[in-house]
């Protein structure tokens, strides 16, 4: 009769335990897989992929309306639009950055 609780004790001790290891590695796991920093380092040129494509839909969507709306022709300016000043700016100092990462790998 003394054994039984004593046994019961100790199943209750080896399932706490047993609990204890499955949050372990169940928090493990969900770090793991919301640490987008981690699987940015890990993956940096499907990252890339992944944020060029997130941008290419996005300006479909949403840059048509900008660009008819800036480039519209004033009296001021009759014609050409603010992107004709900007892309002689941006795309260099992109197509720079580009190329040294690409250097760095």
């Amino acid at each position: 009769m003394a054994e039984a609780p004593d046994q019961t004790r100790r199943e209750i001790e080896e399932t706490r335990q047993r609990i204890a290891r499955a949050a372990e590695e169940l928090e493990e796991r969900i770090e793991r897989t919301t640490n987008w920093r981690k699987l940015v380092a890990d993956y940096p040129i499907e990252s890339v992929a992944v944020v060029a494509a997130a941008g290419f839909v996005v300006s479909a969507l949403i840059l048509p309306g900008i660009i008819a709306a800036v480039r519209r022709p004033t009296r001021e300016r009759p014609g050409g639009g603010l992107l004709s000043w900007i892309r002689p700016i941006v795309v260099p100092i992109v197509t720079a950055r580009i190329i040294d990462y690409m250097r760095k790998r």
